[in-house]
């Protein structure tokens, strides 16, 4: 891209979302960070290039490219399966410029019990680690999944737990 015009930022926008899935507000994002570093030396109107981005992200939406529900719903999904809790995945969504009400819809009452689970194993923790260990380890233990975003009381019960489940 040489030249920002609406062209050159559809083309870019396009080819951003050929290799990742994202929220509108991460591909506009990605967009105004593109049109600073190609613009340095000729930058057009900045309006004018608001309206060609508002454009593009329109479009993109309408022929279904940009679906801020079905990325968030993914994300929060792979995220739950690898062990995060809702505290770190709301975090993460927010971040990807989810918006709040969408969060809401999606995290509503989730329980962390099956993923604060995941997070001890893949990590290693209470009942995974080695018996000769355990009390050694116990308030390292604790700590890790507190960090992670988990209540304490799971974590003590999980940490504390005679065996994984």
């Amino acid at each position: 891209m040489r030249r920002v015009t609406e062209k050159s930022l559809f083309n870019s926008a396009l080819f951003y979302l050929r290799r990742y899935s994202a929220t509108e507000a991460q591909l506009r994002r990605v967009m105004q960070r593109k049109i600073r570093r190609v613009a340095q030396a000729e930058p057009p109107p900045a309006e004018q290039v608001s309206a060609w981005l508002d454009a593009v992200v329109a479009r993109l939406t309408r022929a279904g490219y940009l679906d801020d529900t079905r990325v968030a719903t993914a994300k929060a999904s792979a995220l739950r399966r690898s062990g995060k809790s809702t505290r770190a995945i709301r975090q993460t969504l927010r971040l990807k410029g989810v918006p709040a009400p969408l969060l809401a819809e999606l995290l509503g009452g989730g329980d962390d019990t099956e993923a604060a689970w995941t997070a001890a194993r893949k990590k290693r923790l209470g009942p995974y680690r080695a018996a000769s260990k355990r009390a050694d380890f116990r308030q390292k233990d604790l700590a890790a999944l507190l960090r992670g975003g988990f209540p304490y009381g799971l974590a003590k019960r999980i940490v504390d737990a005679a065996g994984p489940t």
